[in-house]
């Protein structure tokens, strides 16, 4: 029971440092078939590559594409590496967010991913850089964030109880310890079964 004392404090020390570490943007899972397009586009992007970014757009929006390539490209090309923050699924497409914190600056590239003619491609996607992170982004990082307070709460009532729990267990040996065992010398006595003759 005791070893208890040790673990608990232990883990709710790492989980409060955890969450006590910006991490500007916390990635999300997304499914293989969406960043096998997300990834190589935004990657062709960055380069400024606007053929190999083609192979990946929706037939009908290559052409509203080419307006703000160059513009987005540039934003990219100055932005550190993005992680995927926010990941949306909708009845036919995906809607994907990336995002990266750039001093006080929030870079974001938001990609609509669906699937036409049996292939998966980029239907709609725009890059932002502001001084807020969208909205949306705001509002996940901060559940998240809620969440890991939650478990260390979670965790602290749990040591709260071991301990409580270890008192009740204990408590006669805190409030009066253990008594010392005297030891006393054995007194005997011996009677003589030969009596004296009697005068």
């Amino acid at each position: 029971m005791a070893r208890i004392f040790l673990v608990l404090p232990l883990m709710l020390a790492s989980m409060l440092l955890g969450g006590c570490e910006r991490q500007s943007v916390t990635p999300t899972r997304v499914p293989n078939e969406i960043t096998a397009v997300t990834q190589p586009f935004l990657q062709a992007v960055r380069r400024g590559d606007q053929r190999s970014a083609e192979k990946y757009l929706a037939p009908g929006f290559i052409d509203d594409s080419n307006v703000q390539f160059k513009d987005m490209s540039a934003i990219l090309k100055k932005s550190p590496p993005m992680v995927p923050a926010i990941h949306l699924k909708q009845m036919d497409s995906s809607y994907v967010t990336y995002a990266a914190q750039d001093g006080p600056r929030w870079i974001t590239a938001e990609i609509r991913v669906a699937r036409v003619g049996g292939k998966s491609v980029v239907e709609y996607w725009d890059v932002t850089a502001a001084n807020q992170p969208p909205e949306m982004l705001q509002h996940a990082q901060d559940m998240r964030l809620y969440m890991r307070y939650a478990k260390g709460a979670a965790l602290s009532a749990l040591t709260g109880l071991a301990l409580l729990i270890w008192l009740v267990r204990n408590r006669t040996h805190i409030i009066s310890p253990n008594a010392v065992v005297e030891t006393r010398r054995v007194a005997s006595t011996v009677r003589d079964s030969k009596q004296a003759p009697s005068p």
